[in-house]
């Protein structure tokens, strides 16, 4: 009687590497690897385990993965908001302990393609300067450029190239008539890292 319940626990146990790095791959490391915006990696076990409950936290209340449309007017391909399931996997992940699992079970992480993600543009507007952040609060900043159409464009897609992919954290495009109608030049937001941190990065990493 005892090696059956060892094994029937064994079997439902959520690991990193079976359960929860396909969830990672397919919602969250487009933005969560090295070299893009997000604060930590989730493309191995080494890296995503000393976040686990912060991220466990995030998923709970859809903070994360960040999806602002409103799920009730259209669809969009792009969508990474997870499913139900997919959200009791990992919150079953942080509540046994995060374990890695069998390592030779992780899959292949995805290929990001370099440069253009969606092809070469029809269009490219630049924002016409390097601009250099100083360091201190998250600031938000307009850059104001001319886009030069002479007549009204339909848009099929749009792609952003920031500098450096590290301090952007996300931009709003809007269609302004006026430099006065876009408002101030600069507005100091929340401290990004102190937010991470009050919601309470752990140091127990196995």
């Amino acid at each position: 009687m005892i090696l059956p319940a060892l094994f029937f626990l064994a079997a439902n146990t959520v690991t990193f590497s079976r359960d929860v790095a396909p969830i990672f791959f397919e919602h969250c490391v487009r933005c969560h690897r090295p070299g893009e915006v997000a604060p930590m990696s989730l493309l191995d076990y080494k890296s995503a385990r000393p976040w686990a409950r912060s991220i466990g936290e995030a998923v709970a209340v859809r903070r994360m993965p960040p999806w602002m449309a409103d799920p009730h007017f259209g669809t969009f391909s792009n969508d990474p908001r997870l499913r139900d399931s997919e959200m009791a996997t990992i919150r079953a992940w942080v509540a046994g302990g995060a374990p890695e699992g069998d390592p030779r079970e992780l899959p292949q992480p995805p290929a990001f393609a370099s440069g253009w993600e969606l092809g070469t543009p029809d269009v490219t507007i630049d924002i016409g300067q390097t601009y250099r952040l100083k360091p201190g609060r998250d600031s938000y900043e307009h850059f104001i450029v001319q886009t030069n159409f002479k007549e009204g464009m339909w848009l099929r897609a749009a792609d952003l190239h920031p500098g450096n992919r590290k301090i952007v954290h996300h931009a709003h495009v809007n269609i302004v008539q006026s430099e006065a109608q876009a408002g101030a030049t600069t507005i100091q937001g929340d401290d990004f890292a102190e937010r991470l941190s009050a919601e309470g990065r752990e140091s127990d990493a196995h």
